[in-house]
C-alpha cells in the first residue's frame, strides 16, 4: 500500500492490534487495547511511552516474535496471517532484523569485536574489503581501541554498541527493529548511533522501528508514536508537535521537581537543544547556549513539604555524624552505624590494558554516590571489583574498616547482608536471573508485610496477579531492586538501576533510594551514565574516559584491618 500522492511505501500496517496475556485462569492483561499504526520504507519511526505502557509488546508483534491476540498485521501489503512463519524462507523473505533489550542476545560474547564484525559481514555480498569495513565500523562506534578484546569483557555499553555494528554491518536486513538501543549508552554515543540510523535511511532506503524512553529520539525520528496504557497515539511527523508532546509538563507553572528532572548538577539541562527552544518555559528561568549545552538557573519558587523534609534530615546527619549514631526505634535506643566504603589506589587491567588507574573513593553512610563516566570508562569494573567478580590488579578495598582481598571475604560480606550488588539485568543469563526472580517472586507475592507496599511504591502491578514473565524490561528492573530492598544491606550498589526507566519512575527509584539511605545510614553506589539521578542529595563522582579519576580526591585514611 503506498502513501497517496507521495509514493512511499508502507512496509508495516498494523490495524486494531490486541494483545491479552491469560495470568491464571481467572486473570487476564490487556498489553495492547486496540493499535492502529503505518511504517513508511526509508524511515525511522519511534514507539514511546512509560515504563509498562506495552511498547516492547508491541514491537515484538511488529516483529513477528510474538503472536497478537486479534488484529490484522501487514507486511508490504500481505497479511501475516498468511505467512509459514516456521518456514525459513518465509522469515528471510521478510528480512527483519531485531536488536533485542537483552544486550547479549546481539552479540558472541565469547569473540572478539573484531570476530562479531567479521561473522556480520558474512551476510553482507556488497562488502569486498572485509578488514576495511571492521576497521571503519568500529572507529563510528568508537570501539578501535578494544577490537580484539572478547565481548563478555565489555561494559554493557560497549557490549550494546558491538550488537548494533553486527546488525549494522549486514546487508540482508531491510527492516530493523531495536528495542531500548540507547538505554546502556552516554549521550554522545546516543547521537553517535543514531546519526548512523539516520544514514541508513536517508541514504539506503532501510526502515527502522525503535522503541525507546529517551527523548533525543526526537530530534531523528521521522515519525512519532505514543503508547499510553496499550492505546496508540495517530502518527506524530512535525518536530515541534513532538516535543510539546513528550514535555506538555513544561508549560509557565513550571515546578522545581519538574525542572531538576532535566537539569544535572552543573546546570546542565538534559534536555537536547533542539527540543528545549520549542519549550515555553516561564521568563523567570534564565538560559543561554554554551557549546551547544545549555545553561540554566534554577526558578526561585518554594519547595515542598517532602524536599525540605529530605533536606532536614540530611543537613542533620552531615551535622551530626559521628563513629555511631543513636537512634530510636519503637521507643527503644539502638546503634547504628555507619557504613564505610574505601577503595585505596585502585587499578583493574584486561588484557594488560588499564581499565581504571588508582582510583580513590571514601564512602560513608546516608548518601547515594554516583559513578558517572562514557561508556567504557570503568565504571561497572568497579563496582564488580568490590564485590569480587572482577579481580583488581592493584590497591585495596575496605568495607567498614575490613581489607576485602579473597573470595571468603567477600562471601562473608554477603552471608551477613553487608553488600549486595545488582547488577546490569541484560548483562545476566536470562533463564538464570528469571528462576531466581520467579522464585522470589512466589515467596513475595505470599507475604503481608513490609513486601507489597514496596512494590506499589515501585509502581508495580500486584504480585498476587502478575507474573515477572509478564513484566516489561523498565518493571522487571523495578522488579529486582524491589527485591534487593525488601532485605537491605548495609552497601548496595547498582549498576544502570534507570537504564530502561521513564522520568516519573527514575524519580519514583531515587525518592526511596533517598529514604532508604536516610533511615538505615547506609551507603547506595550506582554506576550510570543517566544525567537525571544527579539532584540534591546526591554525590557524583566522575570518571574521565581514559580510565583514571577526572578529579583529585581526599587524601584517605589508610585500613589495614584483616578478617
Amino acid at each position: 500500500m503506498k502513501t497517496k500522492g507521495v509514493g512511499l511505501l508502507k512496509v508495516i500496517e498494523a490495524f486494531d492490534l490486541i494483545k491479552i496475556y491469560q495470568v491464571n485462569p481467572k486473570v487476564q492483561v490487556s498489553a495492547l487495547r486496540g493499535c492502529d499504526l503505518s511504517i513508511e520504507q526509508g524511515k525511522h519511526s519511534v514507539i514511546m511511552g512509560r515504563s509498562g505502557s506495552g511498547k516492547s509488546t508491541l514491537l515484538n508483534i511488529l516483529s513477528l516474535n510474538a503472536d497478537k491476540t486479534t488484529g490484522k498485521l501487514f507486511y508490504k501489503e500481505k497479511s501475516v496471517d498468511e505467512f509459514d512463519l516456521k518456514s525459513i524462507n518465509s522469515i528471510k523473505k521478510i528480512k527483519i532484523g531485531v536488536y533485542s533489550q537483552n544486550i547479549i542476545d546481539n552479540v558472541f560474547p565469547s569473540l572478539s569485536i573484531k570476530d562479531n564484525f567479521r561473522l556480520a559481514l558474512m551476510n553482507n555480498s556488497q562488502i569486498q574489503f572485509v578488514e576495511e569495513a571492521i576497521t571503519s565500523m568500529a572507529k563510528k562506534l568508537g570501539l578501535i581501541d578494544r577490537l580484539n578484546s572478547q565481548v563478555y569483557k565489555l561494559s554493557g555499553g560497549e557490549i550494546a554498541r558491538v550488537g548494533f555494528g553486527n546488525f549494522i554491518l549486514r546487508d540482508d536486513i531491510e527492516i530493523y527493529f531495536f528495542d531500548e538501543l540507547t538505554s546502556n549508552l552516554d549521550l554522545e554515543n546516543v547521537h553517535r548511533l543514531l546519526e548512523i540510523l539516520t544514514s541508513k535511511c536517508k541514504n539506503e532506503g532501510k526502515t527502522v522501528v525503535s522503541v525507546t524512553h529517551d527523548a533525543n529520539y526526537v530530534e531523528y525520528t521521522d515519525c512519532l508514536f505514543i503508547l499510553s496504557d496499550g492505546r496508540l497515539s495517530s502518527a506524530i511527523q512535525d518536530k515541534t508537535t513532538m516535543t510539546q508532546t513528550l514535555f506538555s509538563e513544561y508549560n509557565s507553572q513550571m515546578t522545581t521537581q519538574q525542572y531538576s528532572r532535566h537539569v544535572d548538577s552543573f546546570g546542565f539541562s538534559q534536555i537536547p537543544t533542539s527540543i528545549l527552544k520549542h519549550l515555553k518555559i516561564d521568563t523567570n528561568i534564565n538560559y543561554e547556549i554554551v557549546e551547544d549545552k545549555v545553561l540554566l538557573s534554577k526558578p526561585k519558587e518554594e519547595e515542598n513539604e517532602r524536599e525540605l523534609s529530605l533536606k532536614n534530615i540530611q543537613n542533620n546527619n552531615s551535622a551530626n555524624r559521628q563513629d555511631t549514631f543513636e537512634v530510636e526505634n519503637e521507643g527503644k535506643k539502638q546503634y547504628n552505624i555507619p557504613s564505610k566504603l574505601t577503595l585505596t589506589q585502585l587499578s583493574i587491567e584486561y588484557n594488560n590494558k588499564a581499565i581504571v588507574s588508582n582510583f580513590n573513593m571514601q564512602l560513608t553512610g546516608g548518601k547515594i554516590s554516583v559513578l558517572m563516566g562514557r561508556s567504557g570508562s570503568g565504571k561497572s569494573s568497579i563496582l564488580k571489583c568490590i564485590v569480587g567478580d572482577v579481580i583488581k590488579s592493584s590497591g585495596n578495598i575496605h568495607i567498614n574498616g575490613i581489607c576485602v582481598d579473597r573470595p571468603v571475604d567477600h562471601l562473608q560480606l554477603f552471608q551477613n547482608n553487608a553488600l549486595r550488588y545488582m547488577p546490569q539485568l541484560l548483562d545476566i543469563v536470562p533463564d538464570e536471573i528469571m528462576l531466581k526472580i520467579i522464585d522470589m517472586w512466589k515467596l513475595l507475592s505470599n507475604s503481608v508485610v513490609t513486601s507489597p507496599y514496596l512494590f506499589n511504591l515501585l509502581n508495580l502491578p500486584p504480585l498476587v496477579t502478575t507474573s515477572p514473565l509478564q513484566l516489561s524490561g523498565g518493571q522487571l528492573q523495578r522488579f529486582v531492586l524491589g527485591l534487593f530492598l525488601s532485605n537491605p544491606p548495609s552497601i548496595l550498589l547498582l549498576d544502570e538501576p534507570t537504564s530502561h526507566q521513564d522520568d516519573n519512575n527514575t524519580q519514583i527509584i531515587l525518592s526511596i533510594l533517598q529514604d532508604f539511605v536516610q533511615s538505615s545510614n547506609s551507603i547506595v553506589l550506582i554506576a550510570s551514565h543517566d544525567q537525571r539521578l544527579l539532584q540534591d542529595g546526591v554525590d557524583k563522582i566522575e570518571i574521565e574516559s581514559k580510565f583514571t579519576p577526572q578529579h583529585a580526591q581526599e587524601p584517605i585514611d589508610q585500613e589495614t584491618d584483616q578478617i
